[in-house]
């Protein structure tokens, strides 16, 4: 985990939602393995490419760890086929697929500790040029940390792929986050 500077008197604050993430966390890993590993690497990619290039300040670095590791949180309610590539689920399952993060959101929108966290958990799916989804949001309208989320969701998406398909190595991955782009 990333190393986070905070006050004596936000830690028990920031204890509470950390434990709280890492139990939702460990619900997603009994229910699907894949997942927790993902959002593990997602949370900690995000935490660290932050910190190190000192984008944003350490509380909104938190906030984004934890939706890392929240941000599939709804996939454990779907059929394990929607895991598969996404080339080969039908419309039905694309469409269903697209719900997950508004899903996400509106379960863990129960838990106040989560409210910063929302955002970026709802968004982590929206395209810089408005093609993504939940809402088709675009450039800056995007929440920043959901657009750290988006890129390091998609570049762990494509060197540890969820079905059987050949994982990509770091520079093809980037190669095709870059394709994406143009």
């Amino acid at each position: 985990m990333a190393k986070f500077s905070i006050s004596t008197s936000e830690s028990k604050y920031r204890d509470s939602v950390l434990e709280l993430a890492r139990t939702l966390a460990a619900i997603t890993q009994e229910m699907e393995p894949l997942l927790k590993r993902h959002s593990q690497r997602v949370a900690n990619n995000c935490a660290n490419f932050c910190e190190e290039f000192r984008l944003l300040p350490d509380d909104e670095v938190f906030n984004i760890y934890i939706a890392g590791l929240l941000h599939d949180f709804s996939m454990i309610f779907f059929p394990e086929t929607l895991l598969k590539d996404d080339e080969s689920r039908t419309n039905d399952e694309k469409i269903q697929m697209r719900k997950h993060p508004v899903i996400a959101e509106k379960i863990l929108s129960n838990l106040s500790l989560l409210k910063e966290t929302l955002p970026l958990i709802r968004h982590h799916h929206e395209a810089f040029d408005g093609s993504g989804y939940p809402d088709a949001l675009a450039g800056d309208e995007i929440p920043l940390g959901a657009r750290v989320l988006f890129l390091f969701n998609e570049f762990d998406t494509l060197i540890f792929p969820f079905s059987k398909t050949v994982a990509l190595s770091a520079e093809a991955a980037i190669a095709e986050i870059k394709k994406g782009a143009d």
